[in-house]
C-alpha cells in the first residue's frame, strides 16, 4: 500500500465529502477510509500541473493519454498503476445509454460485480485498455466519485477530469521534475484551465 497515496485520498475525502449536519457526519465517519499507517506522514506538497495530450481526435487523444500513463509507469520503474475512487461508491452504480459509456460498463461487468467499490492495479495492455473506459465513466456518470491514480511506490497522485485533462499533484520535487520532462518529451501540453481539448461528441 502506498502511504502518500493514502494520505492524499483521506485528505480529499475530508475536504470533499465531510458534511456539517450531525446525522450526515455519523454516516461519513462510518464510510470514510481509515489510515492504516502509524505514524502519519507529514507529507510536503511540491507541485501541481495540469496536462493534456496534443492529439486532435477523441480516439487518438485517449490512447495517447493511456500510453502516457503506461510510459510513466515504466519510466518511474513502478510495478503498477493504482486506480481508486475517492468514495466507496460501486463502479457500476450508474447506468448510461451513451455508446462509449455502455462499452465501458460492459468492459467492467466482465471483471467486477455490481457491489464492487475497490480499486484496480493496472499495467501494460490492461492499463492502456482501461484508461479510455475510465474517462467515459468520469465524463458521463455524475453519480460516481472522483477517481485517483498513483503508482505503487510513487509520491505523485494523478486524477483525470471530465474534460480529459490529467491533474497531477506531487509530493516529491525529484519526481515532479522528472514527470514534467517526461510528458514534455511526449508532446503533452501544460494548461491552466480545463475545457475539452477535442470534440468528444465525435465519439
Amino acid at each position: 500500500m502506498n502511504q502518500v497515496f493514502t494520505e492524499h485520498l483521506i485528505g480529499a475525502q475530508q475536504s470533499k465529502y465531510r458534511p456539517s449536519e450531525e446525522e450526515e457526519l455519523k454516516h461519513f465517519e462510518e464510510m470514510k477510509d481509515v489510515n492504516p499507517f502509524s505514524p502519519h506522514l507529514n507529507i510536503e506538497y511540491h507541485g501541481k500541473i495540469t496536462l493534456i495530450p496534443s492529439k486532435k481526435t477523441p480516439k487518438k487523444y485517449l490512447l495517447d493519454l493511456a500510453l502516457g500513463l503506461e510510459g510513466l509507469r515504466k519510466f518511474f520503474r513502478q510495478e503498477s498503476l493504482l486506480v481508486l475512487g475517492d468514495w466507496p461508491t460501486p463502479w457500476l452504480y450508474q447506468e448510461n445509454d451513451h455508446k462509449a459509456v455502455q462499452k465501458a460498463l460492459n468492459y467492467l461487468k466482465k471483471r467486477i460485480d455490481a457491489t464492487f467499490n475497490g480499486g484496480f492495479e493496472l499495467k501494460g495492455k490492461e492499463l492502456i485498455e482501461f484508461i479510455p473506459h475510465l474517462f467515459w465513466l468520469i465524463r458521463c456518470n455524475a453519480s460516481l466519485p472522483g477517481f485517483l491514480m498513483g503508482y505503487t511506490q510513487s509520491d505523485t497522485v494523478i486524477s483525470l477530469c471530465k474534460h480529459g485533462s490529467l491533474h497531477i499533484d506531487s509530493y516529491s520535487t525529484n519526481e515532479f521534475e522528472k514527470l514534467r520532462k517526461y510528458f514534455s518529451r511526449r508532446g503533452f501540453l501544460k494548461i491552466r484551465n480545463c475545457n475539452s481539448p477535442v470534440d468528444f461528441n465525435q465519439s
